[in-house]
């Protein structure tokens, strides 16, 4: 059974000439364990396909299920929930920049109803996975932006996501 599975995806956008496709009656199925890599040119809809499992944006035709749960038909409570399921390390930067990395990190933990006695030790582990331990009370902007890079995926897996 996939752990993520597309039927027929389809999600239009227009802009001030014309209506097109960016992602075109895709079916893909992704199993539990599995590492898929994303690739293609600019505008190919990598990045819209993975708000279409995020839940961030809706398919205009087709179904979208994670765990056997549709979640095109997700009532709009329950998408913030759903969502923290999900480790992202978008491309463009998102962490804090007057807040350390430690405190970076434990924001997460704390929108995540993570117990205070808990964070501490979960922060050190994720940044430790991501050789950042030396870091923790570094600002943003004095790492590089590969540093940074480590840092968003020690958020994205710090509480232990089921999809990465």
């Amino acid at each position: 059974m996939p752990q993520i599975e597309l039927q027929h995806v389809t999600k239009y956008y227009t802009n001030e000439k014309r209506r097109f496709a960016a992602v075109d009656d895709l079916s893909l199925e992704i199993k539990q364990g599995e590492f898929v890599f994303i690739i293609g040119s600019s505008g190919a809809g990598k990045t819209t396909l993975l708000r279409l499992i995020a839940n961030q944006i809706l398919p205009d035709r087709g179904q979208i299920r994670v765990n056997d749960m549709d979640i095109t038909r997700l009532k709009s409570w329950r998408r913030p929930s759903y969502r923290r399921s999900i480790g992202q390390v978008w491309q463009e930067a998102g962490l804090i920049r007057k807040k350390t990395i430690g405190e970076n990190l434990a924001l997460v933990q704390h929108a995540m109803g993570i117990r205070p006695n808990k964070i501490v030790e979960n922060t050190q582990k994720a940044l430790a996975l991501v050789g950042m331990r030396a870091f923790e009370h570094r600002h943003p902007f004095e790492l590089s932006g590969g540093q940074v890079k480590m840092v968003e995926l020690a958020r994205a897996v710090i509480c232990n996501p089921p999809i990465l």
